[in-house]
């Protein structure tokens, strides 16, 4: 077992982090004491301070103080420069180390290769530790009972099972009631368990300058085979484990080699869904439905072209129908960023894409509600003119909020362990302040849809878009939905990677697919109609509210509008003046209030 030093700092006091299970056999204190001696006496100014934690000033064990020193390493905290670790979490460590080959002198990395630290110190072409100590266990035996059966120390497994059982059976003859101990095994439901079940593993490598073996490979299935022989012929199960076990427990049960290297697999790895298929095949299924998926849009926008539906599609220019299928798109993809390891990283960009997404899928949409408000005015006509100002304001935003939060991802990765199942990590916010921050990364979706609710409100009676607005809203309504089961699903505890990654990745097929179908979609096999006012009746404005609020009403239930030609003349636009309870002003013309509204009074049709 090997403890690494990691992180050297340059600070002239230096604060280390370390755990003991108990304070006696510690070998920190000594090492502080002896490295401020020498520091004194050649006058180097640096003095090293050790957190030391044990069992007698701490509740967690050697896992809790694993899990201390990933948060503090995550959160870049400055609080200690060097932290002392076994090495059985240098895997995990590794992506949050530097690499010591690139800050110490070639010459001290030198001396360490030949040894074991270049097989546990090594990560990804980095060294992220180096050996501080190192325990191992020793094979002791019965000295005078193998001198009185004129026996020799057993080299091989084989002989220590020969040998234990020659004398065990010679003592039992002589004595019924002896309890001679074969072999104890020392495999208790501890850290020292799964030590002592690598070592044996490492016992049946090639040879004695081979690596250790890999855990599904055959050198590890013979291991298992001889500590179950080994069990079953010269020891017990009380005997073999000391105590109960998490791992060796299995050597009592019928299951087979492969099925108990599967076991420890799943102990020591992470899953995660990938193009491979060696473990399983959903993420070649997702890519597959979600490809599928991208053709249907992608294909549909060869529609916009057909004179068929030429009426279905003018309610924005073709150009905004294909902005807005590719934030669909977008949408759609994002679920490949949790292909492989997880890291804070990708789930932030998740997140990002997510709102890129969204913001191009729904832009173009406010633009046309924002040049069709119920009555003329300035903003319309400058946005009207210049006819990509909303979708790049929009995405300006976008971009400004993502920057503002990649300093600060809200997000963390959170390992889930389960017990006799496969291990996987999750995407989590941290506290109260990381959904400060997701609310921000989303503050631009959250701005438009409330800018689509108030513009429908205002103009969820014009004939020309009564159904177009009604499609909008539906949509946002159903998002809103989506967004509301995601955070449910978000605080319940799954306990299966590929559920998690299936539900999950559902949400954002079924968002993508959801807005296609609605905004563009439907208009494929829905044939365009235009809300035909049977019966109106005027309404007096209510002189106990305000005119705001009077006006507001007014522009609720008109459904007549006036078009505004795109094109310029001397004296500024051109008004035209058809009504258009019967027509459309098309997505090529601007909408403002008819001029033979009633003042002080709003239309309002009749249920009749």
């Amino acid at each position: 077992m090997k403890t690494n030093l990691i992180n050297f700092g340059n600070a002239i006091t230096i604060n280390a982090l370390a755990y003991s299970h108990n304070v006696d056999g510690q070998i920190y204190t000594p090492l502080v004491y002896e490295f401020n001696r020498y520091s004194n006496s050649h006058n180097l100014n640096i003095t090293l301070n050790i957190n030391l934690l044990t069992l007698d000033n701490t509740t967690f064990n050697v896992g809790g103080y694993g899990s201390t020193v990933e948060t503090l390493l995550k959160k870049k905290s400055e609080k200690y420069d060097i932290y002392f670790y076994d090495n059985l979490y240098a895997k995990r460590f590794e992506p949050y180390l530097l690499n010591l080959k690139d800050h110490l002198p070639e010459e001290h990395i030198e001396m360490y290769k030949p040894g074991i630290a270049s097989q546990t110190s090594v990560f990804n072409n980095k060294w992220v530790g180096l050996p501080v100590s190192i325990e191992y266990t020793v094979l002791y035996t019965n000295k005078a009972l193998l001198k009185n059966y004129n026996k020799t120390f057993p080299e091989t497994w084989d002989e220590l099972i020969e040998t234990s059982k020659y004398i065990i059976e010679a003592e039992k003859k002589a004595n019924p009631d002896v309890d001679l101990i074969g072999y104890n095994g020392l495999f208790p439901r501890k850290e020292l368990g799964m030590c002592s079940i690598y070592e044996f593993i490492y016992t049946f490598r090639e040879s004695v300058d081979s690596p250790f073996p890999e855990i599904k490979s055959e050198e590890t299935k013979n291991a298992l085979r001889m500590m179950k022989k080994i069990k079953d012929e010269v020891s017990s199960d009380t005997i073999f484990l000391s105590d109960d076990t998490l791992t060796v427990d299995r050597l009592y049960d019928d299951h087979d080699e492969d099925e108990i290297v599967q076991y420890i697999d799943d102990i020591l790895k992470f899953y995660n869904v990938s193009l491979s298929t060696d473990n399983n095949p959903v993420g070649l299924v997702y890519i597959i439905v979600v490809s599928f998926c991208t053709l249907v849009m992608l294909s549909s926008l060869l529609f916009l072209h057909s004179e068929r539906f030429k009426l279905n599609f003018d309610f924005i220019d073709h150009e905004f129908w294909f902005i807005s299928v590719i934030g669909c798109i977008i949408m759609l993809w994002v679920g490949i960023l949790e292909y492989g390891d997880l890291s804070s990283l990708k789930c932030h960009m998740k997140s990002a894409f997510l709102s890129i997404g969204y913001t191009l899928n729904m832009a173009p949409l406010v633009y046309r509600l924002i040049v069709n408000f119920p009555q003329e005015n300035d903003i319309s006509i400058w946005v009207f003119e210049k006819k990509y100002i909303s979708i790049v304001f929009f995405l300006i935003l976008n971009v400004v909020s993502i920057e503002l939060t990649i300093f600060s991802p809200p997000y963390s990765v959170k390992e889930i362990i389960v017990t006799n199942g496969k291990n996987f990590k999750s995407c989590y916010l941290n506290d109260f302040s990381s959904y400060i921050v997701m609310f921000l990364l989303f503050s631009t979706n959250f701005l438009i849809s409330l800018v689509i609710f108030c513009l429908s409100f205002l103009e969820w009676n014009l004939s020309s878009i009564y159904y177009d607005i009604r499609y909008i809203v539906f949509t946002v309504v159903g998002d809103i939905v989506l967004f509301v089961v995601f955070n449910i699903m978000n605080h319940i505890e799954m306990k299966n990677y590929i559920v998690y990654f299936i539900l999950f990745k559902c949400i954002y097929v079924i968002l993508s697919m959801y807005n296609f179908t609605l905004l563009y979609g439907i208009r494929l096999f829905k044939k365009k109609k235009v809300h035909k006012p049977k019966v109106h009746k005027v309404l007096s404005e209510n002189q106990t509210q305000s005119k705001l609020f009077n006006h507001i009403i007014k522009l609720h239930y008109t459904e007549s509008v006036h078009c505004i030609s795109k094109k310029k003349s001397g004296y500024g636009y051109n008004h035209s003046s058809r009504n258009n309870n019967n027509s459309n002003c098309g997505s090529g013309s601007l909408a403002t209030k008819s001029n033979n509204q009633n003042r002080g009074s709003a239309i309002l049709k009749s249920a009749s």
